[in-house]
């Protein structure tokens, strides 16, 4: 019973971090696209793929 009882804490705990980690990721997404809305769809295109592109470069 106890080591079920310190199972379920570490999973609540895991999912709080869980929880943390996702809401900051879209909390910072959304201030992304806030301040790239008002940019041309063109724009948004390239700096989504500017990445995926230096990435193929390299290797």
């Amino acid at each position: 019973m106890m080591s079920s009882n310190r199972g379920r804490n570490n999973f609540i705990l895991q999912a709080r971090i869980l929880t943390f980690f996702v809401g900051f990721f879209y909390l910072f997404a959304w201030t992304f696209v806030i301040s790239v809305r008002p940019l041309q769809p063109a724009g948004v295109v390239v700096v989504c793929l500017s990445p995926w592109n230096k990435s193929a470069s390299e290797s």
